[in-house]
């Protein structure tokens, strides 16, 4: 436990490249009392906007919120939309200096209209066009830039277009020669996966894993499948590791050795699914980062998603709830 809670401590002193799909989380919060003359719909009384960052973003804010340093790369549109996720991203204290605008593209935007803490509907606002190659140019020239600052690098790929096949390897061949740890997120990213190939970590969901095996997902249920589909996986992507996060049945990690380490979901009863992908890459980035074993970073991963999925929208988690996590798992495990 001690050792755990030190290693907590020392993720202030790493520093985490994130590269990816860039988004604004747009909350729209109120309450429903009335029913629409105009057709059988409801009527939201609006009370607030709320904004988040999302996406890579939020990846980028959940490494900020555990660790404290971290580099953000990424595109956004020249648009209002942009301006404001800047704004967002400097008062959370993350900087807004790898931010390439795109005059071409729409800043991502997800609304997600809530009455009562009971999301209604969302509405996504997005261009999933690849990103040219003068601006893909630019991205790899500013992460090479900082490439020796960083101890991991995150690409969050969340299918929006900034993570091309050609830029991925690129980054992932850079880190290699960098020796800094590649972690690979297919938030999104659909079925092609020979984009994430030789990097260090991948860590896909169960229903990622289905697609990119083009397996049903209903399989993914039965034990024997599901092991035999992560070899599968880390077989195809020639990576050292594949974490697959399984929701309430916990995460299970695959070697290259053959052998794979299973450990349970620390909070069964989710309030709120979304982000947790985000908390899972940043906690993991920042742990490895900090020299611990898979064991142990996947421990601590698994607490701060419980964390995560126990609070509305996308959150982040502190320090202090981590810390506070594994001591009450300790007590209640004896």
């Amino acid at each position: 436990m001690e050792e755990l809670l030190n290693i907590i401590k020392n993720f202030k002193n790493q520093k985490v490249l994130i590269v990816g799909d860039l988004m604004l989380d747009e909350y729209v919060l109120g309450e429903v009392n009335r029913i629409s003359p105009e057709a059988p719909i409801l009527i939201l009384d609006v009370k607030k906007t709320v904004y988040l960052p999302g996406g890579a973003a939020n990846a980028a804010h959940n490494v900020k919120a555990l660790g404290d340093k971290v580099v953000l790369v990424g595109v956004i549109g020249q648009d209002e939309k942009g301006e404001i996720l800047k704004k967002t991203l400097k008062e959370k204290g993350i900087g807004t200096e790898g931010l390439m605008v795109d005059r071409e593209r729409k800043t991502t935007l997800k609304t997600r209209i809530v009455a009562r803490n009971q999301q209604v509907i969302r509405v996504d606002q997005e261009d999933r066009n690849p990103i040219d190659l003068p601006t893909e140019q630019k991205l790899f020239d500013f992460i090479q830039s900082k490439i020796k600052e960083v101890n991991s690098i995150i690409i969050s790929d969340y299918g929006k277009g900034v993570i091309t096949p050609n830029i991925s390897q690129k980054i992932i061949a850079l880190a290699r020669e960098n020796n800094v740890l590649s972690l690979v997120d297919p938030a999104g990213g659909g079925d092609n996966y020979d984009k994430y190939k030789n990097c260090n970590i991948l860590k896909p969901n169960k229903k990622e894993l289905a697609r990119a095996l083009n397996i049903p997902v209903e399989q993914m249920e039965q034990e024997s499948k599901f092991l035999q589909a992560g070899k599968m996986l880390l077989s195809h992507v020639m990576c050292d590791y594949v974490l697959v996060t399984q929701g309430a049945d916990g995460m299970t990690l695959f070697e290259k050795n053959g052998t794979n380490f299973h450990y349970p979901a620390v909070n069964k009863q989710a309030i709120d699914v979304s982000g947790a992908g985000d908390t899972a890459i940043g906690t993991l980035a920042l742990a490895l980062a900090s020299g611990v074993d898979f064991k142990q970073a996947i421990i601590l991963t698994s607490h701060a998603c419980g964390i995560e999925v126990g609070k509305m929208g996308t959150a982040v988690v502190l320090t202090e709830e981590l810390e506070e996590s594994l001591r009450n798992y300790e007590e209640k495990q004896g």
